[in-house]
């Protein structure tokens, strides 16, 4: 469960990474067509910022996917819903030590 969990962290950050960056992308054409920059700037950094929004979707569509597995795990193993490794650890050291 903690490795799924881990993995679904993972990408998480990925996919908040690429987005950033496809945000980014977007932003230098916006200013390049603004700046009226070159034809054949203009053109790589569409295709640059086309490609960013793609990755950031796909990395999207792959954590929803990772989330929805995760959560489908969490239910078969009959952990509740908001279950994390933070939270069980907490829970185990509140009963192992209490007053900690």
């Amino acid at each position: 469960m903690v490795a799924a969990y881990a993995r679904l962290l993972i990408a998480e950050r990925e996919m908040r990474n690429s987005r950033v960056a496809a945000d980014a992308a977007a932003c230098e054409l916006s200013k390049l067509v603004g700046e009226k920059g070159l034809a054949s700037q203009i053109d790589d950094q569409s295709q640059w910022s086309a490609l960013m929004e793609a990755t950031a979707r796909q990395r999207a569509e792959q954590y929803t996917a990772l989330s929805r597995d995760f959560d489908a795990s969490l239910a078969a193993a009959g952990f509740p819903s908001d279950w994390t490794p933070e939270k069980a650890r907490r829970l185990v050291e509140n009963q192992l030590m209490p007053g900690t």
